[in-house]
């Protein structure tokens, strides 16, 4: 028999947390070898698919794609990653343009001067809306937000929602994503989102999903400081929805 490594093992190899693993084998991405004693482990070629499944996410490519991906002969995949040389060039022409715009900031330009030479940027929330409209428009759930959220509760919407991540992320450092107090809070942001926009059970497993593969979101998770905090988040939703679809 092979080398196996014990999860712990592969965490320390990786620098990647248990939560990781357990979501990539929840989702079939990466199946652990299950022994009798519920421990899970791996082979060598888990070890080596885990690296290349890391260096996919680095050229941002979603779980789903990395699904795909070892679908694939080696001929069609080595055509399927091209397309990402594409975006990693446009990645390095845009930090040459921030670190451009810095430099004029450093060197006595002013920085709102600095910016408007480029084109406005536009908010995480003012992004999600447009998109929402644009891929949404016409479901039901598109609908009741349009209708239940004007400019004048948006702020208050926009504090709950902080209140419940931030309660979320305390809690995740001694709770399993399962657990009562976070599901407690899980509950709070179904209800928040059907409340704004009639969110279905559905369409709330697939905005936990969103949490994960969307690097805006991931991006936005990272100021409270929990690591793999969306695929924790997305744990916590997709085992909500599992329980109250069974109710």
């Amino acid at each position: 028999m092979g080398i196996t490594y014990q999860l712990k093992d592969i965490c320390k190899i990786t620098g990647i947390s248990k939560r990781t693993l357990h979501f990539y084998d929840g989702n079939g991405l990466l199946p652990a070898i299950k022994k009798e004693n519920g421990y899970r482990s791996y082979t060598q070629l888990d070890l080596e698919k885990l690296q290349i499944i890391l260096f996919l996410k680095r050229l941002g490519m979603s779980l789903e794609e990395i699904k795909h991906f070892f679908t694939l002969s080696k001929k069609e995949q080595t055509k399927f990653v091209e397309k990402y040389q594409q975006k990693i060039k446009q990645k390095i022409k845009d930090l040459i343009e921030t670190k451009e715009m810095l430099t004029q900031f450093l060197t006595g330009s002013s920085l709102i001067d600095v910016i408007k030479l480029k084109e406005p940027l536009r908010s995480l929330e003012e992004q999600y809306d447009t998109e929402a409209m644009l891929r949404y428009s016409k479901t039901r759930e598109q609908q009741t937000y349009i209708q239940n959220n004007s400019k004048s509760n948006a702020d208050e919407i926009k504090k709950q929602l902080e209140n419940i991540f931030k309660k979320i992320a305390i809690l995740s450092s001694a709770q399993l994503p399962t657990e009562m107090g976070i599901q407690n809070e899980i509950d709070k942001l179904y209800q928040l989102l059907f409340k704004i926009m009639g969110c279905s059970l559905k369409i709330f497993a697939a905005i936990g999903k969103e949490y994960v593969v969307d690097q805006r979101f991931v991006s936005f998770f990272e100021k409270y400081g929990v690591k793999d905090y969306p695929e924790y988040l997305a744990t916590a939703m997709k085992y909500y929805v599992e329980v109250k679809g069974r109710e």
